[in-house]
């Protein structure tokens, strides 16, 4: 995704969730324990070039176990956050690796129908200044596994 002055940059602060997810029901209540396994890569590109421009990127894992419309519990991993300003530019491009995440998030829960979700988050922002800036983020995963343990 982008913002700013790079093509196809939105005018605005942009921030996007992908993810997988799993549904199980249990049949009695039980202390339920989420792990995954992913493999995790990330890009982004900032440019400011002006005075008080500023551009941001942000990224991420997160995990979700919830019931229907109600959100049990959430975690989130910050894996980069970058910003820069004035007369900067960056660019940076990380291979694939491993995340093992989240690691035995656990919740105790009853009867029902759940949903355990494994994500990835990007977000970029921009503030052109007297001049311009712009800010690109990226990140691709691939989920290998994903473990709900309810013994």
């Amino acid at each position: 995704m982008k913002s700013g002055d790079i093509s196809g940059g939105a005018n605005t602060f942009v921030n996007a969730h992908c993810g997988v997810g799993v549904v199980f029901s249990l049949d009695r209540t039980a202390s339920v324990s989420l792990s995954g396994t992913l493999d995790f890569q990330y890009k982004y590109l900032l440019a400011c070039h002006g005075l008080s421009a500023s551009a941001t990127v942000d990224g991420g894992l997160e995990a979700s176990l919830s019931q229907g419309p109600t959100v049990i519990s959430y975690v989130s991993l910050p894996i980069y956050h970058k910003r820069l300003s004035g007369w900067e530019d960056e660019t940076v491009n990380v291979p694939f690796a491993t995340q093992n995440f989240p690691q035995g998030m656990a919740s105790q829960v009853g009867p029902g129908t759940y949903a355990f979700n494994l994500g990835i988050y990007a977000v970029s922002n921009f503030s052109g200044g007297i001049g311009g800036a712009a800010a690109q983020s990226a990140c691709q995963a691939m989920v290998r596994e994903m473990f709900i343990i309810a013994p």
